[in-house]
């Protein structure tokens, strides 16, 4: 009787997220995954596995779990998106509280349609489970099915939920194993008033202990309505005073806008950012007026105190950002409204009453055209950890849709930086052929047209084939040129595929093979051959039981290098992750 209830409750749950199952109208097929040995069988050799694998080596923070959900490769995202969508993951976006600039933060949302999902709550009311988003005008299935690893409706906060997570991965190069890591993550709801994480890894073989980062969240403890305590991240505006991971945006890709998303406060459950903060932040939720504050310091030591004032309006928002770092103080005024299809931003900075940066833009749609435009000038630096980023640049982005099959797109950006100016081009053409196969061609140029090694930098040239079969199989076969002025010229062929079961198991398969042409300047013995690089990449990914998850992947590399004397080097790396939800 109690196992008879217990799997009502796990099926009102699933109806609640995902909406209703449909009637059948036939008995049900056997699957075809199934394991032969029993599933709890199979979670404890994977743990015990995990525990007693050799010297490791493992990048904590790296989930090749987002490569198998949302595929970097087919230009629907781009690399500098990974950490948030990483976040995301282990968080989701709760869609009957998201504001628009939350909902902004998913690659795949526009201002436009970030404001009629807003729009359509306020009207008709939450969402009763994430597939009820298509009604709203401008959501179709493809940006669905992205967005599902990546929201919730919030239901299930009246319980105590939580996610674990081990990785253990080894990298052995010319036989010969070296250092490795074995990392831990652990994140705990109770009941959506008490919020808490830690990640933790133990290195190999100095067998050293290291704890990356952990927090500790409070809710609706009387007039704050959120306390943070350990290591956060805020990122308000266009960043100028209080900023987190990348420093401006990008134009790598098809869904990547001028405008820089705006996170907000949020803990740090990953270790992608650099500028992390760590101490204590409290959070006010007023009707029009929200305020932040926050007592912290950062990776250099350095005290950064300060907060935010934000008024909202049906819209978009204004703001202000205070902050006092060292004995340098900072103070910032912020917009981002919405007219129509028209969207205006940006930030204005000033550091001891003086002005010290300004980045602002706008996004327009007109019929299939779309564009974009953000600038961004710097007189005077405060940063000491941001020496490499351009100090003036700019951002030209066009995008024409000539039908829902086509996309033409083309970007500029001009960097300058003391007495030198690099200019950037990309052109990309993407279009979708009877359904199921999709091309893409992408041309790539980087230029200094001032400074001591003004001329040519690097060119690319990319072409590309995918190609889905029923919506379970998926190939996809790439090829590029890419010429750089100091190394040469790189001819790389990529075939890869992957397979998803109606039990959500991935396998994924993929080769890469590289030429390169010799480096100039190097002995003669080694100027008249080439370079190559072969990699194979296994992958393979699912569910075992109901709440866990287990991933397995294995790569090897074989490569020549540049020397008067060629050796083959030989690379494998293997790597395993057990994850649990509860």
């Amino acid at each position: 009787m109690k196992k008879q209830e217990r799997r009502k409750d796990g099926r009102e749950r699933q109806e609640m997220e995902n909406g209703p199952a449909l009637p059948r109208s036939h008995p049900p097929t056997l699957s075809p995954f199934r394991p032969a040995l029993p599933p709890h069988l199979i979670t404890i050799l994977c743990l015990c596995g995990v525990f007693h694998l050799p010297s490791w080596s493992f990048a904590q923070d790296l989930d090749h779990t987002i490569e198998a959900v949302v595929d970097i490769e087919e230009g629907s995202i781009d690399s500098e998106d990974l950490p948030l969508l990483e976040a995301l993951r282990q968080a989701p976006l709760d869609i009957n509280k998201a504001d628009r600039i939350a909902w902004e933060q998913l690659p795949w949302i526009t201002a436009e349609l970030a404001q009629a999902l807003v729009d359509w709550r306020r009207i008709q009311g939450p969402f009763l489970n994430r597939r009820m988003l298509i009604r709203v005008p401008e959501m179709n299935e493809a940006i669905l099915d992205h967005l599902m690893p990546f929201i919730t409706t919030g239901i299930h906060n009246s319980r105590t939920q939580g996610k674990w997570r081990m990785t253990n991965s080894r990298l052995d190069r010319d036989g010969v194993q070296g250092p490795g890591r074995l990392g831990i993550q652990s994140d705990v709801d109770i009941r959506g008033r008490f919020i808490g994480g830690m990640r933790f890894e133990r290195r190999v073989p100095n067998r050293t202990y290291r704890w990356q980062a952990g927090y500790a969240e409070v809710h609706d403890t009387g007039l704050i309505d959120r306390l943070l305590l350990g290591h956060f991240e805020m990122d308000f505006g266009q960043g100028l005073v209080w900023s987190s991971q990348s420093a401006r945006p990008s134009l790598s890709t098809f869904s990547a806008s001028v405008k820089r998303r705006s996170r907000g406060l949020r803990p740090a459950r990953t270790t992608y950012s650099s500028k992390r903060l760590h101490g204590m932040a409290g959070y006010h939720d007023g009707r029009r007026l929200k305020f932040i504050w926050a007592l912290s310091r950062d990776k250099t030591g350095l005290w950064k105190n300060g907060g935010r004032l934000t008024w909202l309006h049906n819209r978009g928002w204004m703001g202000t950002s205070f902050a006092v770092r060292g004995k340098t103080y900072f103070a910032g005024f912020d917009m981002d409204i919405l007219f129509g299809p028209t969207n205006v931003f940006g930030e204005i900075a000033f550091a001891d009453g003086k002005y010290t940066g300004v980045q602002t833009g706008l996004i327009w749609r007109m019929g299939p055209i779309e564009g974009g435009l953000a600038l961004h000038r710097e007189p005077i630096r405060y940063y000491v950890d941001d020496k490499d980023a351009a100090k003036n640049w700019s951002s030209l982005l066009l995008r024409w849709k000539p039908d829902p099959r086509t996309v033409v797109q083309l970007s500029v950006e001009p960097q300058k930086q003391a007495h030198q100016l690099l200019l950037k081009r990309v052109a990309r053409l993407r279009h979708r052929w009877r359904r199921a196969i999709t091309l893409t061609g992408t041309w790539r140029e980087e230029k200094e047209t001032q400074g001591a090694v003004a001329g040519w930098l690097q060119s690319r040239w990319q072409g590309q084939v995918e190609w889905r079969v029923r919506r379970q199989i998926q190939w996809r076969g790439r090829l590029e040129r890419r010429r750089r002025v100091a190394e040469g010229t790189d001819y790389q062929l990529l075939m890869s595929t992957r397979y998803q079961s109606k039990e959500q198991v991935n396998l994924w398969v993929q080769w890469q093979y590289t030429l390169s042409d010799p480096i100039k300047g190097l002995p003669d013995a080694s100027t008249s051959a080439r370079s190559y690089r072969s990699r194979w990449t296994l992958l393979m990914q699912g569910p075992v039981t109901p709440g866990i998850d287990i991933l397995m992947r294995y790569a090897q590399t074989r490569q020549t290098r540049h020397v008067a004397l060629k050796t083959l080097l030989k690379e494998s790396e293997w790597s395993m992750q057990v994850s649990m939800a509860w």
